[in-house]
């Protein structure tokens, strides 16, 4: 008996230790989210942290929309972007752990129509490479297609023409639409929408109240349809729907507010997930008790066991910004979450997380597992060109929670204003260069005519280039009249974000050049944001 009750004794002083680690660095850290807030200019921000299975910290900060009133709050609502995808992975697990589907099922099974260049690679495709970020493609390939509004079976079809650039099942490289298919595959096999699983399956069981999938619920707040307004007006007493609006970097680096973008749901099963930190809060417990609920597990030990298993490593680390190499020695990846160690020497502890960042939001999700320790951040301006203010704050909460520093000066580090240093010093450095590339070459353009006329690539479609009062314009599908400055030579600039919305004006490149064969008039152009494919060329339209 007594051995017992001396165990039950050291495990709850274990417990209320740990749990004051928590609130001793509570007051430091929310210093440092106010101080990098200002820096980083962000609108708005929410933090939960949980520990031992409860919720210990819930705070908003800033404002939901820059130049108004309304505070960020814990019920405040963001998209979540790609923290969906541990929601899909979790919710396949479901599935296979109630012998439904199997983790090494071809996807062909479920979606015959589905193909990547190579076909062996296709035929060996399963539900598990879908997840996992290691189908040999590019990272982020297919991205710009979600950008410039392609539907899921426009997608779906030019997924064939996209190199495999890596072996099979070897490198890492991570993917917005194959997690998209596998939800595809969920729908396909249940019956019901992802929107409805999501609801039945987590929202309810965890009350998740504040949760949804796609835009439709995010509008409907804003702006309810009908009669629905007019009541909301008539009763609301100035009050308005709690949703942190999106924010982007116009081109002088001004915070400016932005429509929700339709393409950030294009997936609803890889990002299409809209919620608060306090739901989220809920979710980070739910995993943690790894989706056991008054001792029934909502997925196997086995299968929950799956998903943490590491299946390919991360090894690009150019740009050391989300994983610092001060403190993480390896990133891999399982289905649904990163996986790496955080820490330095015997203070080292295993993290098992999320990133996120589409058009106008940012956030990211830590959990560590052994110390029953989680933490999310949600910020209302993005995505991940524009802001990698998650990763600074969640690197100063585990260097605070860890005591890294511990009177080393050297190791007090500050995360978040070294990566927006690194992230100006960045845009500066290109854009020097580029001035001076153009100065050593200098070059005027061609009789504007010369470029107008309809252009088409077989992956994108067609462009056309018009000219109106000495200008030249270019449309693409619904974007009419984009204007085009000349740079040098053959070369035009042009804010991308009105070729589509989830470009940024501030970071992404917009330039678009103009060729010929054998010195005969202008007959193809290459634009910088549509890159993918074979064939990147735009040929003239005869």
């Amino acid at each position: 008996m007594f051995p017992k009750l001396f165990l039950f004794f050291v495990l709850l002083i274990n417990i209320c230790i740990a749990n004051d680690r928590v609130s001793a660095v509570l007051p430091s850290f929310e210093a440092y989210v106010e101080k990098s807030m200002e820096e980083w200019k962000i609108p708005g921000v929410a933090v939960a942290i949980v520990k031992d299975g409860k919720i210990v910290y819930l705070k908003g900060f800033g404002v939901q929309k820059v130049g108004e009133i309304n505070k960020v709050d814990e019920h405040t609502v963001f998209p979540l972007a790609s923290l969906t995808k541990n929601f899909t992975a979790t919710l396949m697990a479901q599935l296979v752990s109630e012998g439904k589907i199997k983790w090494d099922d071809k996807v062909i099974q479920y979606l015959p129509d589905f193909a990547v260049s190579n076909p062996q690679t296709t035929q060996q495709f399963t539900i598990r490479d879908l997840l996992s970020h290691r189908s040999g493609l590019v990272g982020f390939s297919g991205d710009t297609f979600w950008h410039l509004g392609f539907r899921q079976n426009e997608i779906m079809k030019a997924l064939k023409s996209l190199p495999i650039v890596a072996p099979f099942r070897q490198e890492f490289g991570y993917q917005n639409h194959l997690v998209g298919i596998a939800g595809l595959v969920i729908e396909k096999v249940t019956g019901k929408p992802i929107s409805e699983l999501m609801q039945e399956r987590f929202f309810n069981l965890l009350s998740m109240k504040d949760s949804s999938v796609g835009l439709e619920p995010i509008l409907q707040k804003i702006s309810p349809p009908g009669w629905k307004s007019f009541i909301k007006k008539l009763f609301s007493k100035g009050e308005k729907a709690n949703i942190a609006i999106p924010h982007d970097v116009d081109s002088n680096g001004n915070i400016r507010s932005v429509n929700f973008d339709p393409t950030l749901y294009t997936f609803p099963a890889s990002t299409g997930i809209n919620s608060s930190i306090s739901d989220m809060a809920k979710w980070m417990i739910f995993q943690l008790n790894k989706t056991k609920i008054n001792g029934k597990e909502f997925v196997s030990s086995e299968n929950f066991e799956q998903l943490f298993t590491p299946y390919v490593e991360s090894k690009e680390r150019k740009v050391d910004l989300q994983f610092p190499s001060r403190r993480i020695n390896k990133v891999q990846y399982g289905m649904g979450w990163f996986l790496y160690d955080y820490g330095l020497g015997d203070k080292r502890v295993n993290v098992v997380g999320h990133m996120a960042g589409m058009l106008g939001t940012r956030g990211l999700l830590a959990l560590v597992p052994s110390e029953n320790l989680g933490i999310i951040i949600l910020s209302n301006m993005g995505g991940m060109r524009v802001s990698l203010f998650p990763e600074g704050i969640r690197s100063k909460f585990l260097d605070l929670y860890l005591d890294l520093a511990n009177g080393k000066p050297d190791e007090n580090i500050d995360w978040a204003a070294n990566i927006l240093k690194s992230r100006q010093d960045y845009r500066a450095t290109r854009l020097q260069n580029e001035k001076m590339k153009k100065l050593q070459t200098l070059r005027p353009a061609a009789s504007l005519g010369t470029y107008v006329g309809e252009y088409e690539n077989s992956l994108y479609g067609k462009v056309t280039v018009t000219e109106k009062n000495n200008q030249l314009f270019l449309s693409y599908k619904k974007n009419k009249d984009i204007v085009l400055t000349h740079w040098n030579g053959d070369e035009f600039n042009f804010d991308c974000a009105f070729l589509a919305p989830s470009f940024s004006s501030y970071y992404d490149q917009g330039i678009i050049e103009f060729g010929s064969v054998k010195n005969k008039k202008t007959e193809l152009l290459v634009i910088s944001l549509m890159y993918e494919g074979k064939d990147t060329l735009f040929k003239r339209v005869p």
